[in-house]
């Protein structure tokens, strides 16, 4: 069987996650290849180097903000890193400090997943529905969407302009009435 450092070592290698490793100054003492991947980086460009170089200032100001060496844990912070080519990636971070037996900080791991296809996706997305939007309240032609109780949830200025109806008349009516 494996033993639990070997079997830390697979994990840590293989993740499918950047994972960074600072030590008490929060300086980078380790990481793993797919962090390498990520940045774009090599060990010269991370070894050491305080982890705030890998965010630019504002997202650093505020992940300081978020005081998380006091909170000993913060999951799915939105924020954004800079790659070694200077272009800037989102990502959802996961920062733990951690702690000797006295309970003194003497680091952290940081486990970093890309979310820029995820962000792609969401803001085009966005422009569908904005486009259908527009679409929708050029028409000439009344459009109503309903609930499951055929309640109308959703409609176009059209249908309001030609029933001479409210929002508040609109939200809610039986379409059979």
């Amino acid at each position: 069987h494996l033993e639990s450092r070997q079997l830390f070592k697979i994990v840590f290698e293989h993740s499918p996650c950047a994972i960074t490793v600072t030590d008490s100054e929060e300086c980078i003492v380790a990481w793993n290849p797919m962090a390498e991947k990520m940045l774009g980086m090599h060990k010269a460009d991370l070894f050491n180097k305080h982890v705030s170089t890998l965010y630019p200032p504002q997202e650093w100001k505020r992940m300081r903000s978020l005081n998380i060496r006091h909170r000993g844990m913060l999951s799915n912070i939105a924020t954004k890193v800079i790659c070694k080519d200077g272009s800037l990636l989102d990502i959802s971070a996961s920062i733990s400090v951690v702690k000797n037996g006295k309970g003194k900080v003497i680091g952290s791991i940081g486990i970093l997943n890309d979310v820029t296809h995820e962000k792609l996706v969401e803001h085009q997305m966005r422009e569908s529905e904005n486009k259908l939007r527009i679409i929708l309240d050029n028409s000439a032609a009344a459009i109503t969407m309903t609930d499951e109780k055929e309640q109308i949830v959703s409609w176009n200025s059209f249908t309001q302009k030609l029933l001479g109806m409210s929002a508040q008349d609109l939200l809610y009516r039986p379409v059979s009435s």
